[in-house]
């Protein structure tokens, strides 16, 4: 049943972006995250749909955990120092990679191609689903103490409770922004901002980077004046302030929080940043294998890690394998084991059953306040960012199990936005403050109770989503 996992889904996806996660469990167990360890599994691959999915009760479990951990160790702990130091790592390698060009035989493209998976896994080991579970469960940690506490009155207040949950963070698309607006771009090299930026728009579902002309349309298009994005972040930790003085909370009980709650709001877009470089990177690499064997880019990405080493060493395709596994793929894991494997039909099967949806004649759901405000309008629900931006006109709701950069373009026509997944630091949550449109996350299954076409109603004072 649904309710057995948590459940992550992204749609219009190719299947490689299951592999960090795959392969992971292969080869190192259930225990080879350093920081957020889980001992069931299941992962799924269904008509361009891609399933993640962990075992509850233990994920809820752990994440409770960390959660505490991670606020009482402070920003200054394990956790945050070990994400530091290997998104520095991955960041300096996948930066300098862009200026090396590729090799030009199988030995040298093995070679990047081992040292970027590497890369990835390094960071996997520190991030990898932990900071899910920070999203997921930071607000009922925090719910929970600042009650214990003697403050439970402003948990208590929705719309103040939501203020003090925002990060004091101006993310990564800000700071884009405002780069690109800066009065001393004539004497900057516009390479070098590609090469800061080019991954904002890239997501699972094989979304193309950006371009040197993206960025010069961007540049005379930007309409957010440079001080408010500069200050963006100022103005919030202002509002927060507010409320704290408001509910007279004493720092020292209120202050751990904000502090792990800003920094895991940049480790959101750091994160990104790797999966996003690696997966350039990675497909580099597939692209001269494709070239080099004449084998279609869209089949090369149907193959796990130890097949692609295996095709850029030989030139070897397992066409069987990838004919089957497109038609559908999942395995589930216990223990650290594998427990099965499955393809086509009775892939699609297992989905079906580990993921069944329980009976609900519910026409509401409630989530986690990441947006203020309140529309009405007609729904459009999707996993695929190209369908959301072919299927969405100016002031109709998104509703999707998370939002990736991809999905932007959707999201500045909606007028409010909806998710299964996530918190108050998740890319949906941070994109909604910034295009000023309500937004409510978390709510677990929105897309499976509603259905394009619906009029509903965001009520993101109350975390109410509503079928008029």
């Amino acid at each position: 049943m649904w309710t057995d996992w948590k459940v992550y889904e992204r749609g219009g996806a190719i299947f490689s972006a299951l592999e960090p996660h795959t392969d992971w469990f292969k080869r190192r167990g259930a225990q080879g995250r350093e920081y957020y360890n889980v001992d069931r599994a299941f992962f799924g691959f269904k008509d361009e749909h891609l399933y993640w999915c962990y075992g509850q009760p233990e994920y809820r479990d752990n994440g409770l955990k960390w959660n505490k951990r991670w606020i009482t160790q402070g920003t200054e702990g394990s956790f945050f120092k070990a994400a530091r130091e290997r998104y520095a790592v991955c960041r300096k390698y996948l930066l300098a990679l862009l200026d090396v060009p590729l090799p030009k035989d199988a030995k040298g493209l093995l070679a990047r191609f081992d040292k970027i998976h590497e890369l990835l896994l390094l960071h996997t080991r520190t991030l990898g689903i932990a900071i899910d579970a920070f999203d997921d469960y930071f607000s009922e940690v925090c719910a929970k103490q600042l009650r214990g506490a003697g403050y439970g009155q402003v948990v208590e207040d929705k719309e103040d409770w939501a203020i003090l949950q925002q990060a004091a963070y101006r993310s990564v698309v800000m700071q884009y922004k405002a780069e690109i607006q800066s009065p001393n771009l004539r004497r900057l090299d516009l390479r070098e901002i590609w090469k800061q930026y080019f991954w904002l728009t890239m997501g699972w579902s094989g979304t193309k980077p950006l371009s040197h002309a993206d960025i010069l349309k961007e540049m005379r298009k930007v309409k957010e004046k440079r001080v408010e994005l500069l200050q963006y972040a100022v103005k919030i930790a202002n509002a927060r302030q507010a409320m704290i003085r408001k509910w007279k909370i004493p720092a020292q009980i209120i202050q751990p929080y904000l502090r792990v709650l800003d920094a895991c709001a940049r480790l959101h877009d750091e994160r990104k940043e790797i999966q996003m470089r690696t997966l350039y990177a990675i497909d580099e690499v597939r692209t001269a294998a494709a070239k080099r064997y004449r084998v279609p880019m869209r089949d090369v990405q149907m193959l796990t890690v130890e097949e692609t080493r295996q095709f850029i060493r030989t030139g070897k395709f397992p066409r069987a394998i990838v004919a089957k596994r497109r038609r559908g793929y999942c395995a589930k894991f216990e223990q650290g084991k594998i427990v099965f494997e499955k393809y086509g039909q009775a892939a699609w099967k297992a989905i079906d059953q580990e993921l069944a949806m329980p009976n609900t004649a519910r026409q509401e759901v409630k989530g986690v306040i990441a947006s203020r405000g309140y529309a009405k309008g007609r729904a459009v629900v999707t996993d695929d960012p190209k369908e959301a931006m072919r299927l969405i006109r100016k002031g109709d709701i998104l509703i999707t199990s998370m939002t990736t950069p991809d999905f932007v373009l959707a999201m500045k026509k909606a007028g409010g936005v909806v998710t299964n997944e996530g918190g108050v630091t998740v890319h949906a949550a941070i994109m909604s403050r910034e295009f000023g449109i309500p937004c409510i996350t978390g709510t677990v299954h929105a897309t499976h109770l509603f259905k394009t076409g619906d009029h509903v109603e965001v009520d993101a004072q109350r975390g109410m989503v509503r079928k008029l």
